[in-house]
């Protein structure tokens, strides 16, 4: 075992004695990253060369939709799984957003292992999983490496953890607190990599990021570059999508020209994560103060997202408690409200109207908490009072609403095109539904959270 690594071991890496020692990922010679791209069959273009042909220890890449950011972020992990011993993440605000990134890795390993290539003579898969709606997403290896998909829905889970590599999923989505916290943290003791790839989503922390270390000679930053970077983007496809999205191009500017552009029209634009997100959410008896609280709901058909929101309301502020978030069926949801409605006995169940109190949605949701005796806790959507971002404050656990607010515009409803209740166009972006319902009817109105490919 291991004869193949071992005679060529400063070939692979420099300065690395024996298997025992402490590996660098930035140690990876470029001799030996062409090797493993030579037999997994990848072929990187020239800008992705340069991102992966770099010594540097910490690595992003910026650039439009399709311009090659996931498989240069699956492909440099690859060298490093082929280490013996290393320890790789792959995270993403959820499960679902990081799961591109581990597929690219997931086919790599298959087809570098079949090939006829020396690690296949001397490495084998001894465990696996690639299934994103369990969240379960792992290679374990027979040389003792390995890579798993972890989700910043539940942070903690990532404490006291020691790893070499760490690729962050659609960067610009995360948390600040996430990275700083929670990951970079991880990377101290093995002086691990750090490789953050994203198209932008506003200005955030990952814009912020690149402007503090863009001297830094640990930090390599590629870009922003457009789309038609990539070779295999058809620049008359992104001609097209421009024609498309002509009423929108701080949109387009974003998705395809991956600049940073200041979304003017943000929910509530003054909103952010240092201010508005919190570890905990003070409890009524802690505070001495009177609490509401709410269940927001609002089911769709399975292909679209479905999502149910916890709020309290005190002390003139809203704190958004829990979220449920996703693709379900109705027997899903159904269960998945239960549980919330039988752990806050007091909650109130928000359920969305139309002008005509007849919505087909609001009966829908109606008939839904029937099935299980609480629709004498049911309430309609109002709306009838405001609320500025320094009174929403939300628990970090509620990852898909905080993206939404990082990243969702508020666009003016098209006379005629109009899916929102006539009220909805009084919002100004500070409107909000009756005392604590705002993140419920926000929900409601921006659901699906549909993410670019």
């Amino acid at each position: 075992m291991y004869r193949f690594l071992k005679q060529n071991l400063e070939n692979i890496v420099l300065g690395l004695e024996n298997l025992n020692q402490i590996f660098y990922p930035v140690s990876i010679t470029n001799e030996f990253k062409r090797l493993v791209f030579h037999h997994m069959g990848y072929n990187p273009y020239p800008l992705q060369e340069v991102y992966h042909f770099s010594k540097r220890r910490h690595k992003t890449f910026v650039g439009g939709a399709r311009s090659g950011k996931t498989i240069a972020e699956g492909g440099e992990a690859m060298p490093v799984l082929l280490i013996p011993g290393t320890r790789l993440w792959l995270v993403g605000p959820t499960f679902e957003l990081a799961e591109k990134e581990f597929r690219y890795v997931y086919n790599f390993m298959h087809r570098l292992l079949e090939s006829d290539s020396p690690f296949a003579k001397e490495i084998e898969i001894i465990d696996e999983a690639n299934k994103v709606e369990q969240g379960k997403m792992y290679i374990k290896t027979s040389i003792g490496s390995e890579i798993r998909v972890k989700s910043a829905v539940r942070p903690e889970g990532m404490l006291g953890e020691e790893i070499d590599w760490c690729g962050l999923c659609e960067a610009s989505k995360l948390g600040r607190d996430s990275v700083f916290r929670y990951l970079r943290p991880r990377l101290t003791t093995r002086k691990g990599a750090l490789c953050n790839n994203s198209t932008p989503s506003g200005h955030n922390w990952f814009s912020d990021f690149q402007t503090t270390h863009k001297d830094n000679p640990k930090y390599l930053f590629l870009g922003p570059y457009p789309s038609i970077i990539c070779p295999y983007v058809d620049p008359e496809e992104v001609e097209e999508a421009r024609l498309d999205m002509i009423d929108t191009p701080n949109l387009f500017s974003e998705q395809y020209l991956a600049k940073f552009v200041a979304l003017s029209g943000l929910v509530y634009s003054s909103f952010n994560e240092i201010n508005n997100v919190v570890d905990i959410i003070p409890s009524e008896s802690s505070e001495n103060l009177k609490r509401e609280t709410a269940i927001g709901i609002h089911f769709s058909v399975p292909e679209n997202e479905s999502a149910i929101i916890v709020l309290h309301s005190m002390n003139n502020k809203l704190y958004v408690d829990d979220e449920v978030f996703g693709r379900m069926n109705l027997t899903t949801f159904t269960q998945k409200l239960h549980v919330l409605s039988s752990k806050y006995p007091e909650a109130v169940i928000i359920i969305h109207r139309d002008n005509d109190l007849k919505s087909y949605f609001a009966k829908r949701d109606f008939n839904i908490i029937s099935t299980f005796d609480i629709e004498e806790r049911a309430q309609y959507l109002e709306i009838d009072q405001g609320f500025s971002s320094n009174n929403i404050v939300i628990h970090k656990r509620n990852i898909n609403l905080i993206i939404g607010l990082n990243k969702f515009q508020r666009e003016e409803p098209k006379k005629d095109n109009l899916d929102l209740p006539s009220i909805a166009q009084e919002i100004k972006g500070v409107a909000a539904p009756k005392a604590f319902s705002w993140a419920a009817f926000y929900l409601m109105f921006n659901c699906p959270f549909d993410e670019p490919e």
